[in-house]
């Protein structure tokens, strides 16, 4: 498997490039939080808007953020819950 720096050296344009990290940011999101998968659809950024949505370096790398800020989202819950479930099996004892 080609690692980031190889496919990057491959690409030609900032779009490809872009593609190439949302793609690998949704297959890290895949094989790592899959419970996230399901969200992957149904984020806002990815619906397209007017009779010829652009798809453009902006668009893209909004889309990357996106991804990036659920992510960062789900694992500051995950942290919490875990504190938070902690927290309260030690009051019991």
């Amino acid at each position: 498997m080609k690692n980031s720096n190889q496919i990057s050296e491959n690409l030609k344009s900032p779009i490809e490039l872009m593609n190439a990290k949302i793609l690998t940011k949704t297959m890290w999101i895949r094989n790592n939080e899959p419970e996230l998968s399901k969200y992957l659809n149904e984020m806002p950024v990815t619906i397209p808007t007017g009779e010829n949505p652009a798809i453009n370096l902006k668009n893209l790398s909004d889309y990357l953020d996106s991804l990036n800020q659920m992510v960062k989202n789900y694992s500051n819950d995950k942290v919490l819950s875990l504190k938070t479930t902690s927290y309260s099996v030690d009051e019991k004892k």
